[in-house]
Order: structure tokens, then C-alpha cells, then sequence
């Protein structure tokens, strides 16, 4: 949608596999959740930090740029990647970035995320994570408005190879709205290792808020789901994810929230 306004509100509201990390960390790697359980491990390792920061990054060649059951690029491949700076005390900032494609005349083709935020695992395996992320549209024209801040609060637990998570999001003025409506973003996900590092996930997300609330009998709130299976290969992470949406996603974006199959090529760093 716009992220941006939604490709037009089905095509009079302007118009996502991904995945938005436990760190604010946004990446279309379905090995993300495995992958940051090593990354944890690591962070450990003196020879990884500078002044009590780990510093990381990723870089992730798909098929599709899918957020929230929405294709962002018209459905054309994404190339995208970032970089992160996490502390000993679990404060962090990120930058990531991605092409972007909503075929809408807003010359909008870059999208560059900036987040900042506080995670923290405790010793029962349980986590906590709140933050910050903003949505930047270099190129885009300002009276769009494409541009905005999304607020999120974040719970884990792991249990010997099993991962639950669930976040609540809320952005005060969701992109694409030149009237200032909000709009909320509730998920939940579940991950599973199973031995020779092959790893399975399922998502479930439900949108909803003033941004989507209209009188022309499109839904007010829709539904996206993912499932997912990855394994690194030789230091890559190869993925591939199903992506959908309900039939009320389906009236509002039309064929951008087309049930889809994604494959990803990816490496961290």
C-alpha cells in the first residue's frame, strides 16, 4: 500500500514475504528468526564489538517484496539490505533498504527504514522488545505523503527450538493518508528448527484503524498469513515463503494480495 496509501484504496488508494525482527529489523529473509538466535551467541564475542556495540548487516535478493500480505513492487523482484548497531544494555538502530515499485506516478522507488528501540531476553526465555520505525520514501512527492512513523511492542519465548511471538503496531498517521488517520497492525508468528538447521515459520497479521475505515463498502480491516521454510547453504540463506491474504485483502488491493510464492537468496555479515 503505500504502505502508500494502498495502491489507490483498491485502486483509489494508493498502493508486502516480510518480516520485521524482534530489533526493528526489517528483512524478507525467512531465515531471519533462526538466524538471530546465532546472532545473539555472537554478539557475545568480544571481537564483535566496538564500544559495547555489535555491529550487523544482511543483504537479500527475492522474487516479490511482500509486507503485510501487499506486494510493494508490483510484484518485480527486490533486491534490499541494512545495517545494525545493538549494545550490550539491548538499545539498538537499524537502517534498511529496499526498491519499491506502487505504480502510482509518485516516483517513489527507494524505501529506506530507519529504526531505534530497546530488546531484551530474559533468562526464562521470555523477550520484550519496543521501538521506533520509520518509513522513508526518498524521490516521492511530499503532498503524498507517503512518509511515517510506526510505534511497536514486541513479546517472545523460545523452548528447545520452538519460537512464539507476537507484536501490536500503531502508526498516528499511516502512509499515503493526506488526513492524518491512524492505523493498528496486530501478528502473530510461530518458528520451528528442525535438525540440519532447516527452519519452518507461520505468521498471521491483521490490519486495521481509521486509515482503513471508508464508506464504500470495501472492509474496514483485513487479514495476511505467511508460511515459510529456509536453511542456510554455504553461508547463503536460501527461503521460500506463501503469502496471502483473506478476501477482504483481495477487495481492497486486488491482484497485489494475490496468494503468491516467494524465494529468497540472502547473507548476513
Amino acid at each position: 500500500m503505500s504502505k502508500i496509501s494502498c495502491f489507490l484504496i483498491s485502486m483509489t488508494c494508493a498502493s508486502f514475504p516480510h518480516i520485521l525482527l524482534a530489533d526493528g529489523e526489517r528483512t524478507t529473509d525467512p531465515l531471519a528468526m533462526h538466524e538471530k538466535t546465532k546472532e545473539s551467541k555472537a554478539a557475545a564475542e568480544p571481537d564483535n564489538k566496538i564500544f559495547g556495540f555489535t555491529l550487523s548487516g544482511n543483504v537479500s535478493l527475492a522474487s516479490d517484496y511482500i509486507w503485510r500480505g501487499v506486494s510493494q513492487t508490483n510484484h518485480d523482484p527486490q533486491l534490499s539490505g541494512g545495517f545494525k548497531a545493538t549494545h550490550d544494555a539491548g538499545f539498538y538502530a537499524s537502517i534498511w533498504g529496499s526498491n519499491v515499485n506502487f505504480n502510482d506516478g509518485g516516483n517513489a522507488h527507494l524505501e529506506i527504514d530507519l529504526s531505534a528501540g530497546w530488546n531484551k531476553t530474559f533468562d526464562n526465555n521470555t523477550g520484550v522488545d519496543l521501538g521506533i520505525l520509520h518509513y522513508n520514501y526518498p524521490g516521492a512527492s511530499s503532498a503524498l505523503e507517503y512518509n511515517f512513523e510506526e510505534y511497536y511492542l514486541g513479546l517472545s519465548y523460545t523452548l528447545e527450538g520452538i519460537g512464539l511471538s507476537t507484536k501490536y503496531s500503531w502508526s498516528p498517521d499511516f502512509g499515503g493518508s493526506t488526513t492524518d488517520k491512524s492505523a493498528q497492525y496486530a501478528e502473530a508468528g510461530i518458528t520451528y528448527t528442525f535438525p540440519r538447521e532447516v527452519t519452518t515459520s507461520a505468521h498471521f497479521g491483521h490490519s486495521f484503524g481509521s486509515f482503513f475505515d471508508n464508506n464504500t463498502g470495501i472492509p474496514d480491516s483485513y487479514d495476511d498469513w505467511s508460511f515459510a521454510i529456509s536453511k542456510p547453504v554455504l553461508g547463503f540463506g536460501i527461503g521460500i515463503t506463501y503469502t496471502g491474504t483473506n478476501n477482504d485483502g483481495e477487495r481492497r488491493f486486488g491482484r497485489l494480495a494475490d496468494d503468491r510464492l516467494t524465494v529468497s537468496l540472502s547473507r548476513n555479515f
